[in-house]
C-alpha cells in the first residue's frame, strides 16, 4: 500500500465520519474503526464472554487513541 492509497483511505474515513450536517464526529470515527477491527477479526469480543465493563473500557481507551491522533493531525 502506498502513501496515496493511504491518504485516500483517510479521506474516506472521515468523510464517513461526519454527522448529517458535515460536521465531524469523534464518536462515528471511533464507532466505524471499532466495527472495522471486529470486522477483520482484529479485536474479538463479545458481551456475553467479557461483560459490558470491558466493552465500555475498551471503547473509552480506543475513543483516547483516537482524540490523541486527531491532535496530532492537527498540528501537521
Amino acid at each position: 500500500m502506498d502513501i496515496a492509497e493511504l491518504l485516500n483511505y483517510r479521506k474516506t474515513l472521515l468523510d464517513d465520519c461526519k454527522d448529517d450536517d458535515g460536521t465531524f464526529s469523534e464518536s462515528n470515527l471511533v464507532n466505524n474503526i471499532l466495527d472495522n477491527l471486529l470486522d477483520a477479526k482484529i479485536i474479538d469480543i463479545t458481551i456475553k464472554d467479557y461483560g459490558i465493563k470491558l466493552i465500555k473500557a475498551l471503547y473509552k481507551k480506543l475513543n483516547l487513541i483516537v482524540h490523541n491522533l486527531l491532535q496530532m493531525l492537527k498540528m501537521q
